[in-house]
């Protein structure tokens, strides 16, 4: 007899507890109902709660879909604007490179001119010039020549041609380094601040 109202006493407790876990769980709620009115059962409450994360998972799925796909355009958008760019600083470079090359070869061509010429009649030519001008001219004649143009030039204008000659080959390093980087920054497409300089 003890033995039977120990087995009902334990079978007891264990449908109590039984009912407590499931309502604490959430599998049996009288709060659920259905549209109809009717309450839910644990197994509908859960596929609905699992159609519902599905649901939010496809959006957000669709949402990294579409942002993956925007960076993929920018990614090749800036691609394109860097090849541009590397285009446009290599034809910069070009058009530099001929520029001297077609300087240079004026230059060689003026040299040959006044070399050939009477140093008097040179003079008299390169004293009418501006003193930049002249100054390139006769760093490209050999010395001796120039020389003997020099000696036949106004005293002022040559003292005038010589000072430009001595601050000249450090100007034509520092104009070339500056005409270089004002190429490249209006290939960049950036605004010239004071001096020239960016």
């Amino acid at each position: 007899m003890i033995k039977v109202r120990l087995t009902g006493l334990f079978l007891l407790l264990t449908l109590i507890v039984c009912v407590w876990l499931t309502w604490e769980l959430g599998l049996f709620s009288f709060a659920s109902l259905r549209a109809d009115g009717k309450p839910q059962t644990s197994v509908e409450a859960i596929q609905k709660a699992f159609q519902e994360k599905a649901k939010a998972l496809e959006v957000k799925e669709a949402e990294l879909v579409r942002k993956e796909r925007e960076l993929s355009e920018k990614e090749k958008l800036l691609s394109d604007q860097l090849n541009r760019y590397e285009a446009t600083v290599k034809e910069q470079q070009k058009k530099i490179s001929e520029l001297e090359q077609l300087r240079d070869s004026r230059l060689s061509a003026f040299r040959m001119v006044y070399e050939k010429m009477d140093p008097k009649r040179a003079a008299k030519i390169i004293e009418e010039m501006e003193t930049p001008m002249a100054s390139q001219i006769l760093s490209t004649i050999r010395q001796d020549r120039a020389a003997e143009i020099l000696s036949k030039m106004a005293p002022e204008k040559a003292l005038a041609v010589t000072e430009q000659f001595l601050g000249h080959k450090n100007s034509i390093d520092r104009n070339l380094a500056a005409s270089s980087k004002k190429a490249v920054n209006e290939a960049e497409g950036k605004p010239k601040s004071k001096g020239g300089e960016p």
